[in-house]
């Protein structure tokens, strides 16, 4: 199988993080602070300025928003406190002290009544007490360390000891001198303390290089933004223009991951709980929301009707909603189309009435039709048990219908009267107390969308019925001149008949009721009796469960601030579950399977799903013959590779180069769940970091033994792997290479890491992996196909695979030391973009073999080519060959298709744009070029800051400029350079390539003067 996600996440679950504090080695467990141990419920934090301005309106202070905003950024103050934001903003604005005082207090208000606690974050915080550690918070925050306390307090982290935060100690977590000032202050080893945080940067790779155990814990909006669907579904950066929408749906998303902690792999909705939590929860608090807050509609009617089925969960969100707010109250009435269409002037007796349904419903048998159509049961089951099963034709053959019906007349019509008559008297009285006030104008709740409820009861009963929709149709709103109502139309786009969300909508926001078939003498409503699954029976009690636990949860967040959320883009709040039924490749509509209510207008079966009838909509609107099909449905199950025995006969090691410590978070991610015993070397040149790798190790199941070793920081991670490994390779079976890649130089680096991560380690990629050494004694060597960015990469910068510095030259001098007397060529050129290898060591014994030192390779840094290390990279494959060894190319995840890149299928893709660091670049076509020579030579091309190789491969080579390389190179000698720096030569290096990258700088002798 080859999936379309990453498993990688790169993080730890809270039982992993729970074995790492437990760790006697562990005193001081520290947390990040917001985002971490508590969060705002919202998609970004300054979205609760809102909330404060809309307070403050009410106060008479206006424009709170317009100071507040970008204060921060204004004051250019790193380590600014409330009070300097507030200083600058009296001056810059020229308030006066009241006013910043009523604007200090009402911010500082919302903020603690807003924020909430992680849940998933306080296990860990009472996890680290129970194991009596000293927890502490270290933030960079311009909040006060008293209000910090009073925000822990109210969530329930009462038991913090020290608060480190920046605006106090002018000192921030960024720059790692808060981290330092906490050590100093503590009088604490690095290694003993844990921090536990949310941003990669300040609360990861920075206390990491200080020797910190520092352990990533995503923000809920990471979580989110980190799943691939959801990525499709928003941009982050530009997640809605409305900040009230963003709050409504940080109330969501952060309830969903924040609380829950879970995490998207692939699928948006696991289950049924998710389906409802994302996909049915957002639109349904969006639709009460728009009515509690509509001023006019709050206004001009003394009820608001939420007509059945389908007002039934909106009506109940409302009525609590409302009496908490003081709102206007609410009702559910019983308006199923059967029950009110009666009320039609037009229909006089029962035969007009049978003509009207024949229309639409040909192939509806007669006596089914009497069954569903006449709501007095001792009526129906009297006339059907009449008619004889071969007198019983479709309502297509009307003059048969019509003479059958004509014996059952009186009682029909008298049947018809009544019920005619009591539908009237049903709404005459619900609608009168609500038309009591003179007005003779009531308003009706629906889905929509066409206006037949206020259609047939304004025109039986004479008032106006007007309306609140989700969407609305050309029919309605021609209704509405004909009969002088109005349509409040919450989504203003078009009903999503293509996509059938409507169709979802009616039946999830529905009880589980059948239609309501009319009404009786005592007016209470006749319901159809309706025989629902058990599986549809629990679905819809969690539905029930779900929403009153939401609502609860949506008061007591907001409380009454949910009285400023007046939503602009209500586009956002359908979306997820918009994208989960047309474009999700998880087959997430299958969830609707067991939802099946009797359609009984089209009667044919009673058994159409919900599923069903959604895949009826999207098939008809769409022309992708594959796209809601199981073909296109990664959901499937394949046959995995079969589990290898984890037999002690087999000797595994593997190699990590943890030059980057603060990734190794994402190693022992993978590496916990790893399937076989192994065998873990860890090189760092960071003697800091070995006491926290050591701790971070430790949770590693089926780890037999750990060797950290500390390296010079020399030949990036092959000289580590090179020489610190030689003398063991011979004690395996299978080995594997991996380094703590970031490659920040490219827009990709993180998911090109990831993707060799989750290829490599992650545990059915290894069990795929050894099956195939296992089942193949040929194969020496795995490794994952090239990155699909990377390959675009190369393609779009003319970038050689076999380098761009001399790296063939240097390649072939080496398999002349090595004995091989043979040449690499382009032919068979194919190797691990980035280094990472399975591979038996005998594949690779000539670099093991041969007795690399580390004097051998050039320090730190190297650039992106031209040394001894960079042409050892390509040299694995060829060796595993050369050894009678096959390679194997393997990836069980990716994104793309290799093909998209390669002829261009990807059209949404974008070219990276990438500036090529100073050095020197070989073009196969045009030459050596020295990017800082150019741009001296043409200080015009640096006015326009474009790579100035590109620039000379697309114009200045046709322009007859120079390549920058002329005036240095007319002035070098290789072979005298060489002699007065032995150390290069040593390296193997071109030595105008050295003294271009690195001897120019060093000011060595160029070899003439």
């Amino acid at each position: 199988m080859i999936s379309s996600n990453f498993v990688n996440q790169g993080f730890l679950n809270v039982s992993e993080i729970e074995q790492i504090i437990a760790n006697p080695e562990i005193k001081i467990v520290s947390f990040d602070v917001f985002d971490t141990l508590v969060y705002r419920p919202a998609v970004f934090p300054k979205d609760i300025f809102y909330i404060v301005d809309r307070e403050l309106d009410a106060e008479g202070i206006t424009d709170f928003i317009s100071y507040r905003a970008d204060a921060e950024e204004k004051l250019k103050k790193p380590n600014a406190s409330f009070e300097d934001i507030y200083k600058f903003i009296e001056k810059e604005y020229n308030l006066p002290g009241k006013t910043i005082e009523a604007m200090k207090s009402k911010e500082l208000e919302v903020e603690l009544s807003l924020i909430k606690p992680r849940l998933v974050v306080k296990k860990l915080y009472d996890f680290a007490l129970a194991q009596g550690k000293k927890v502490i918070v270290i933030s960079d925050m311009y909040l006060t360390k008293d209000f910090i306390k009073e925000i822990l307090d109210k969530n329930d982290y009462k038991s913090i000891e020290s608060i480190f935060v920046s605006c106090e100690y002018n000192k921030r977590k960024d720059s790692g001198e808060l981290y330092d000032e906490a050590i100093k202050i503590l009088k604490a080893k690095p290694s003993e303390i844990v921090h536990i945080g949310d941003n990669h940067f300040s609360d990861i790779e920075v206390p990491a290089k200080k020797g910190i155990v520092s352990l990533y814990v995503p923000s809920f909006m990471h979580l989110a933004m980190n799943c691939n669907e959801f990525n499709k579904i928003f941009t982050y950066q530009k997640f809605s223009d409305d900040p009230f929408a963003r709050l409504l749906m940080g109330f969501v998303l952060g309830d969903y991951f924040s609380n829950y902690g879970h995490v998207i792999e692939e699928k948006l909705f696991k289950d049924f709980d998710d389906f409802t939590l994302l996909g049915i929860i957002p639109p349904i608090f969006m639709t009460v929301l728009y009515i509690l807050n509509n001023k006019e509609i709050q206004s001009n009617y003394r009820q608001i009707y939420f007509a059945s089925r389908d007002g039934y969960q909106i009506e109940k969100v409302y009525a609590k909603l409302s009496g908490f707010l003081g709102k206007t109250k609410s009702k559910y009435i019983y308006a199923g189309r059967k029950a009110y269409e009666i009320l039609d002037s037009k229909f006089r007796t029962f035969n007009d009435y049978y003509k009207y349904i024949a229309q639409k419903n040909t192939k509806l048998k007669l006596k089914d039709f009497l069954s569903i159509f006449v709501s007095d049961s001792s009526v129906s089951n009297s006339i059907c048990s009449q008619i004889a099963e071969d007198e019983n034709p479709e309502l297509s053959k009307n003059t048969a219908c019509l003479k059958i019906l004509n014996k059952f007349k009186q009682p029909l019509d008298s049947y018809f009267t009544k019920a005619k008559s009591n539908a009237q008297r049903y709404y005459r009285k619900e609608f009168d107390t609500a038309a009591a006030g003179g007005s003779n104008r009531v308003i009706v709740f629906d889905c929509g969308y066409s206006g037949s409820v206020s259609y047939f009861i304004s025109k039986a009963l004479e008032i106006y019925v007007d309306k609140i929709y989700l969407w609305s149709t050309k029919d309605n709103f021609a209704r509405d001149r004909e009969l002088k109502t109005k349509t409040y139309t919450i989504i203003q786009s078009n009903v999503p008949t293509n996509s059938g969300l409507h169709l979802i909508f009616e039946e999830l926001f529905s009880p589980l009721d059948g239609t309501t078939l009319g009404f009786d003498n005592d007016l209470k409503p006749v319901v159809e009796k309706c025989y629902f699954g058990e599986e549809m029976v629990n679905i819809f009690s969690k539905v029930d469960r779900i929403v009153e636990v939401q609502t609860e949860k949506l008061i007591k967040t907001f409380g009454t601030y949910l009285r400023h959320i007046h939503i602009h883009d209500y586009d956002i709040f359908t979306s997820i579950l918009n994208y989960a039924i047309t474009s999700s490749r998880f087959g997430e509509r299958k969830l609707l399977k067991p939802i099946v209510f009797p359609d009984l207008n089209f009667f044919s079966s009673n058994n159409v799903s919900l599923m069903n009838k959604i895949d009826k909509a999207l098939n008809e609107f769409s022309s992708e013959v594959l796209r809601f099909t199981g073909f296109n449905d990664f959901s499937f199950n394949y046959l995995p590779a079969p589990e290898c025995n984890d037999s002690p006969e087999r000797k595994i090691g593997i190699h990590v180069h943890c030059f980057n410590q603060h990734l190794m978070q994402e190693i022992v991610f993978l590496l916990k769940d790893f399937p076989y015993t192994f065998d873990l070397y860890v090189t760092t040149p960071n003697k800091a970091s070995i006491g926290a790798i050591k701790i971070q190790t430790g949770i590693i199941k089926k780890l037999n033994k750990l060797s950290v070793i500390e390296v010079p920081n020399r030949g990036r991670d092959i000289a580590p792997w090179l020489v610190s490994t030689r003398a063991v390779q011979n004690n395996y079976d299978y080995f594997c290479h991996i380094h703590a890649k970031e490659s920040k130089h490219l827009p990709f680096g993180e998911n090109w890491r990831k993707y060799l991560y989750a290829n490599l380690l992650e545990r059915k990629a290894v069990i795929d992996i050894f099956s195939l050494f296992e089942s193949n004694q040929d194969i020496g060597c795995v490794y994952p196909f090239k990155y699909y960015e990377l390959t675009k990469f190369e393609i779009q910068h003319v970038i050689r695979p076999m380098g761009m510095f001399g790296e063939q030259d240097a390649i072939n001098r080496l398999l002349e030391e090595f004995g091989i007397n043979q040449r690499i060529s382009n032919s068979e050129l194919n190797y691990s973009a980035g280094s990472m290898y399975w591979y038996r060591p005998k594949a690779f014994r000539q670099l093991f073999e041969y007795g690399f030192e580390f004097e051998d390779f050039p320090a730190e840094p190297i650039g992106v080519g031209g040394t001894i290390t960079h042409a050892i990279e390509r040299l694995p494959t060829f060796l595993c060959t050369y050894n009678n060894f096959v390679n194997m190319q393997y990836s069980r995840y990716r994104i793309y298709n290799f093909e998209d890149v390669v002829f261009g299928k990807d059209s949404s893709a974008k070219p990276n744009h990438y500036v090529l660091k100073e050095g020197v670049n070989q073009h196969p076509k045009n030459g050596e070029f020295f990017a800082k020579g150019y741009l001296e030579m043409y200080p015009d091309v640096a006015k326009t800051k474009m790579d100035p190789w590109h620039h000379y491969v697309l114009y200045g080579k046709k322009e007859g400029c120079d390549n920058g390389m002329h005036p240095l190179k007319t002035q070098f000698c290789a072979e005298k350079y060489l002699e007065m720096n032995p150390d290069v030569a040593k390296i193997r290096m071109d030595p105008w390539h050295h003294y271009v990258l690195y001897g120019k700088k060093e000011g060595r002798s160029n070899g003439v003067f």
